[in-house]
């Protein structure tokens, strides 16, 4: 049987009438699905998973033109003539709407509302409102599981089993926290630039993957790979005025270019959903899969702590330590100065914004929230708490202060209280930084005879 699903044209609707897993299920049974190309995008299914399940992404006709057409929502008026005669179509018609029925009567078209399915057994596997109800009770659970960050146990409702919803692991969150500590650990400790708005290249990154995958449906390597662009352009952009000025008027000036890309990504609903954000930005499989994201992760924060080294010790790094050292005596030798510690700072922000893409995906979606200035003060504590001395410290503080968070934050609701003072005895225990403590421990200890 040739089964066709258009995409929905009701405005709002954004859910689709086939998964790739349905896909498969009925691709095993013998059947031929074509798929509207674009249907599942506003349902955060490209095009290439339902081809990857083994459907044919076809234009409007194509759907149309199938023997079963699958529809979440009844035919409009201009969408009836499309069904050919004969055909049979299935989805949720609103059998009470007598007009909506004739007009599928009057084009020769056998109609199946299923939310007029009688319930017989308690089974419900045909009774979407009950399923409607159940995902509703099960976008709860993800929604609570992601905050969570833990492995659950397996659901059991009235509809079934569901499998044990599966959540990314902290040590996603850590690596993403390195990334962003060591990133502005760069321009901080080499550079001399203190920074109060990294968040904004972290928001850059992480919001330009999510609009790619929402308005262009990108796959998720490209995403990847446009989010370290975007938020080097916007360094590149801050960057140029930042370098011109030093202490606290740059510290000030980077938090205000923090706080334009804020509101903008909070005022401009119509591109970036204001403040509900972007949501469904789930990494496809083979990486929906934790420890596989987490591979990827950890390949990402490898190579970006890697090149950042690479970086501190080839002239370029020197030159900057140079400027901010001595930047008269940089500049009496022939080092521009500012020009290096721009492209410190677009180096800085490209690499940053590579944390921004990991966390949308791993956790779905990306709000102003995430991006608000709290992120830019994290991780000025995650690099003074590690040590600013070494590129080992940022690591080790962000490391320490992303667990720190995700232990605390579950013991009491005034975990912020608490994190604060934990944070502020082990300030207060090792001022130069957990890493400059034991390296001067190390050193000590080497020094005896």
């Amino acid at each position: 049987m040739l089964i066709g699903v258009p995409a929905e044209s009701m405005a709002g609707e954004t859910r689709v009438a086939a998964t790739p897993e349905t896909v498969k299920k009925l691709k095993a049974q013998g059947h031929t699905l074509r798929i509207e190309s674009h249907a599942g995008v506003a349902a955060s299914v490209p095009d290439a998973a339902y081809e990857a399940a083994g459907a044919e992404i076809t234009d409007a006709a194509g759907a149309w033109g199938a023997d079963l057409v699958l529809k979440v929502r009844c035919p409009s008026e201009s969408e009836t003539p499309r069904l050919r005669a004969g055909a049979t179509v299935v989805g949720m018609l609103n059998p009470f709407d007598a007009t909506g029925l004739q007009r599928l009567a009057a084009a020769g078209v056998t109609a199946y509302a299923l939310e007029a399915a009688p319930r017989t057994t308690r089974a419900q596997s045909m009774d979407v409102l009950s399923s409607q109800a159940n995902i509703a009770g099960y976008k709860a659970v993800i929604l609570a599981a992601n905050e969570y960050g833990r492995f659950m146990p397996m659901l059991m409702t009235a509809a079934g089993t569901v499998k044990a919803a599966r959540v990314l692991i902290l040590g996603i969150d850590v690596l993403t926290a390195v990334i962003f500590a060591t990133s502005l650990h760069f321009i901080m400790g080499p550079g001399g630039m203190h920074s109060f708005g990294h968040a904004a290249y972290f928001g850059l990154g992480a919001y330009g993957a999510a609009l790619l995958v929402k308005w262009v449906a990108v796959p998720m390597g490209l995403a990847l790979v446009a989010a370290p662009l975007v938020a080097l352009a916007g360094a590149l952009l801050f960057g140029w005025f930042a370098v011109r000025l030093s202490g606290v008027y740059l510290a000030m000036l980077t938090l205000a270019f923090a706080q334009i890309v804020w509101a903008l990504v909070f005022q401009w609903e119509a591109l970036t959903g204001g403040s509900n954000g972007v949501i469904g930005v789930w990494p496809p499989p083979p990486f929906d899969r934790a420890w596989v994201y987490f591979l990827l992760s950890l390949v990402l924060a490898a190579i970006g702590v890697l090149m950042l080294r690479r970086f501190l010790f080839a002239p370029f790094g020197y030159a900057m330590r140079a400027g901010r050292d001595s930047p008269l005596r940089a500049e009496a030798i022939g080092i521009d100065v500012k020009r290096v510690h721009w492209l410190g700072f677009a180096i800085a922000g490209a690499v940053c914004g590579v944390a921004g893409g990991l966390f949308a995906f791993a956790k779905g979606s990306i709000s102003p929230e995430t991006i608000h200035v709290g992120r830019s003060i994290d991780g000025l504590v995650m690099v003074l708490l590690g040590g600013i001395q070494t590129l080992t410290g940022p690591i080790v503080g962000a490391s320490v202060f992303a667990t720190l968070q995700d232990t605390v934050m579950r013991q009491t609701e005034y975990w912020r209280a608490l994190l604060g003072i934990i944070i502020l005895l082990l300030v207060l225990a090792f001022p130069q930084g957990i890493v400059g403590a034991f390296s001067s421990i190390w050193r000590k200890a080497g020094a005896k005879p």
